[in-house]
């Protein structure tokens, strides 16, 4: 009665689980096919992609700023009634006046990007409605050259004519980089959920073993071959082994749904992965992994964006140390009429010179002190960034390593799961013979299910390593190519 029992149990735990999966949609999926749909529609995909795009229209705008805009302004009504000062050959005085103005301007501007100024052509037209005499009156420049230059001041477009093209180059590299990582984090879904597909089949495995060996027992202890505590330690471990599997189910499901999740994959399509039993057998040379890591990686040119960005610190510290001055220059010509044609006739020359300067007497150290903080921040940031380029040259070159001995390791890992598979069977064997005790059974046991833990934690750990040094050095080194032509092919460069 209890081997019927058991039997019907088991079958139905069985058949549960797979009818449960039945109605939803069978999706096989290598680790290859998750890492390519990791980086095509993942959500972290998506925001590199755009985070991307953010960087590109931001240097394309710092580019706009180098080249002459055109902008129409207007001030199409003013009105005012007010007292005003009123100057002619005999003096001045005070007249009140009421009057509507319009006006419009059109220039064309330039920034100079050497000197910090900028240089314009514009044209404007006013027209003026004085209600005091109930005239109008028309003013006109049809053409005016102005130039505004700060003198002896900080230069923001020659810092970012050296900042914003490192950094559009640092977005690219950071974006090829984004990719690599993709396929890291797409790694661990993968193999978490490989993890418990071995577990579940590791769980059903041990419970099938230990519902057969305590219905066999049974029957031993019933002959007097077994001691009755052997058999309650084997009943205990059918029930433990019942548990382990229930618990493997719902494992199972939750990183079936981490992986769908992450790769957005509908609920209806149930998941499965292929095994990853082989490896591309690859050696890299440290020395060359350094070098193409130096030459590639965005945080090389983040260092030397830091370094430049403290020169422009000290740079502005003593620009803007408090003295300022400005030259405004305008030449061009102007008229005005009681009609628009006459504002556009026989034109006057309109010419303008202005140099504005302000000194602070006393500012008690201030400026000194900013330019002695940006000295200061200097330092702290070039022992900083020589401190980061060591530990960066280390991991690069330790990583190197690591990834060059886990060929060896997982031939290791894999031996030994084939040996440990093929003790365990001769151990269970000699159990049911009774030569062999409990504690060796279960010991075999444990060290089977171990080795293939084992064995798929250095295969996750191997592909880990492998698209890692992709990450730190943006080089494929199974193709020989670097990764930025694949990026640039993406977009048609």
């Amino acid at each position: 009665m209890n081997y019927k029992f058991l039997l019907i149990i088991l079958a139905t735990l069985i058949v549960g689980r797979t009818g449960s999966t039945s109605a939803q949609e069978k999706l096989q999926l290598s680790l290859q096919q998750v890492i390519e749909l990791a980086q095509q529609q993942s959500l972290e995909a998506f925001i590199n992609e755009n985070m991307y795009l953010s960087s590109q229209w931001e240097y394309k705008a710092f580019k706009a700023q180098k080249r002459p805009w055109l902008e129409l302004s207007s001030n199409p009504a003013q009105y005012s009634n007010s007292i005003e000062v009123v100057t002619d050959k005999t003096g001045s005085f005070l007249n009140r006046s009421e009057k509507f103005e319009s006006k419009g301007t059109l220039s064309l501007s330039q920034n100079i990007m050497l000197t910090g100024g900028d240089i314009s052509i514009y044209s404007n037209l006013k027209r003026l409605k004085n209600f005091s005499d109930n005239n109008i009156y028309f003013g006109s420049t049809p053409i005016s050259l102005g130039l505004s230059q700060p003198l002896f001041q900080y230069n923001s477009f020659k810092w970012e004519k050296k900042i914003a093209p490192l950094k559009f180059e640092i977005a690219k590299k950071e974006y090829i980089k984004s990719a690599e990582e993709i396929a890291m984090q797409a790694i661990d879904y993968f193999f978490n959920l490989l993890d418990a597909e071995q577990a579940i089949k590791i769980a059903e495995l041990n419970k099938i073993s230990a519902d057969s060996l305590y219905i066999k027992s049974m029957g031993r202890y019933e002959n007097g071959a077994i001691a009755y505590m052997d058999l309650q330690r084997l009943e205990l471990n059918m029930l433990n082994s019942q548990t382990s599997f229930e618990q493997s189910q719902l494992n199972l499901e939750r990183s079936k749904f981490n992986l769908r999740n992450y790769l957005r994959i509908p609920e209806n399509k149930d998941v499965s992965l292929v095994v990853p039993d082989s490896i591309p057998r690859l050696k890299i040379n440290p020395q060359e992994a350094l070098s193409k890591a130096t030459n590639n990686n965005p945080d090389i040119l983040g260092f030397k964006q830091k370094l430049i960005e403290a020169d422009r610190q000290i740079a502005q510290a003593k620009g803007n140390n408090g003295i300022s001055s400005n030259l405004d220059v305008n030449l061009g010509w102007s008229k005005s009429g009681a009609t628009m044609e006459e504002a556009y006739q026989d034109f006057d020359r309109d010419r303008g010179v202005s140099l504005s300067l302000y000194i602070p007497i006393v500012d008690w150290g201030m400026s000194r002190g900013r330019r002695e903080i940006a000295k200061s921040n200097k330092k702290v940031t070039v022992a900083t960034v020589e401190m980061q380029q060591i530990r960066f040259e280390q991991d690069v070159l330790m990583s190197t390593i690591q990834f060059n001995m886990l060929e060896s390791q997982l031939d290791n890992s894999k031996k030994a799961n084939t040996i440990s598979g093929k003790t365990y069977n001769t151990v269970e064997e000699r159990f049911l013979l009774g030569k062999v005790n409990l504690e060796t059974l279960y010991a075999a046991r444990n060290e089977r299910d171990n080795a293939l833990r084992s064995y798929y934690s250095r295969i996750r750990q191997y592909w880990n390593y492998f698209y890692y040094m992709r990450s730190i050095t943006l080089y494929d080194f199974m193709n020989n190519k670097s990764l930025a032509e694949k990026f640039e092919q993406s977009l048609g460069l």
